[in-house]
């Protein structure tokens, strides 16, 4: 799915909501693009996905702007990242961040 967008794609992030239906699912994926000279074309794709059930479908549309904040956050700490390199605490800590904040929520 990430190299079909990518080949029709130049851009350095965007979003879609896609149905998983042999999943009964619905996903908010996050693409982002990552300069690296020694991947093809110069960049690597990466996605975020948030998956939810697809009775969560229209939550998933009426909140969408809260994956796409969480995710724009993220991707600058990814974006420190250097490829194949042992990940950093301080990326754990970003992904991390994510379900502390949803523990939160729920309380």
């Amino acid at each position: 799915m990430v190299g079909a967008v990518a080949l029709n794609h130049h851009l350095d992030e965007w979003e879609s909501i896609i149905p998983v239906r042999e999943e009964k699912k619905s996903a908010f994926v996050y693409y982002f693009s990552i300069p690296d000279e020694k991947a093809r074309g110069g960049e690597r794709i990466g996605t975020l996905s948030f998956v939810v059930d697809r009775e969560e479908n229209d939550a998933l549309y009426l909140y969408a702007p809260i994956p796409l904040e969480h995710s724009k956050r993220i991707i600058q700490d990814i974006r420190k990242y250097i490829y194949n390199q042992p990940i950093p605490q301080f990326l754990k800590n970003s992904i991390d961040s994510l379900f502390v904040n949803r523990r939160l929520r729920k309380n």
